[in-house]
């Protein structure tokens, strides 16, 4: 191509002088610098979606942890109930 640009450039030195030629992929030419934005909003939206997903594990956890709280609350409460029902009464043994 830089053959072809100088060979015009000397057959018509009026129009074409201190002109050059450069190739590009069509490609780069229409994406271009818009990749590096794309791949930065591509970036962002993982992050943010990552930390909502983390934020609803935390919350998931917390509500799971008052829910054990109130649970072994009343297993321990069953269980001394049990262990009343099932002593012996004082009474004679004999």
């Amino acid at each position: 191509m830089t053959a072809l640009a100088s060979s015009i450039a000397e057959r018509h030195p009026d129009t074409n002088a201190g002109w050059s030629v450069t190739l590009k992929p069509l490609r780069e030419e229409l994406v271009g610098e818009t990749r590096a934005t794309l791949l930065a909003a591509v970036l962002l939206i993982l992050v943010l979606t990552s930390a909502n997903v983390a934020n609803l594990q935390i919350a998931r956890g917390a509500a799971r942890e008052r829910e054990m709280g109130r649970h072994l609350c009343l297993r321990d409460y069953w269980s001394r109930q049990r262990h009343a029902l099932l002593r012996p009464q004082g009474g004679s043994t004999s």
